[in-house]
């Protein structure tokens, strides 16, 4: 996809095509004259996209991989494998970018690869079951790769168990305790449906 812009806007459409419609890269006009501070999030999606291409790739050819693009108040119902996710912005009490953006990649039936910037992915029932997120861990970018494991999201960030939020200020836990945030914006997470009554 050539000539994109080079800022936010820009950039969250890159995960939309590569993620819905197919593309193999993104080349953002004038992106070479930018400023470091410029591109920090053209730099930060580059190293999500590079240590995830192989998979990308892999999961394109085989409709294991959605992309998606929401603003203000947007939802999108996103279906994967045999689960169902709703997307949202992420927003700060009301605050922050106007729009959210990523891909959710299917690694195996139940485990699943979120990536992007400033969204919340809620696991929604399936077959009239709730389901739950069994474990999810941030993943670290280091040398163009992933490392398995940067550390493991306790309940309160994954709202026990409901969501994945990918964003790199999340809202306060419960309005006081400070939430750390997934800098990498890569979470790898595991589902499973409860059991009906």
């Amino acid at each position: 996809m050539p000539e994109t812009r080079a800022d936010s806007h820009g950039i969250s459409y890159s995960f939309l095509a590569i993620g819905t419609y197919g593309a193999i890269g993104t080349a953002p006009f004038g992106a070479d004259s930018l400023t470091d501070e410029d591109t920090a999030e053209l730099r930060r999606t580059y190293a999500q996209l590079g240590a995830l291409d192989k998979d990308i790739l892999l999961a394109q050819t085989q409709d294991r991989l959605r992309g998606f693009r929401v603003a203000g108040t947007e939802e999108e119902t996103l279906t994967l494998g045999s689960h169902r996710f709703l997307v949202k912005r992420h927003t700060e009490r009301g605050h922050g970018k106007d729009h959210g953006y990523g891909l959710l990649l299917q690694s195996d039936e139940h485990t699943y690869i979120a990536v992007g910037h400033n969204y919340t992915l809620t696991l929604l029932p399936r077959d009239g079951r709730p389901g739950a997120v069994l474990q999810a861990d941030e993943l670290a970018i280091t040398n163009g790769g992933l490392v398995p494991r940067r550390r493991r999201l306790n309940g309160d960030e994954t709202g026990v168990g409901t969501h994945i939020r990918i964003a790199a200020d999340p809202a306060r836990i419960h309005g006081f305790m400070p939430a750390s945030g997934n800098p990498s914006g890569v979470v790898r997470f595991s589902v499973h449906s409860l059991m009906g009554q």
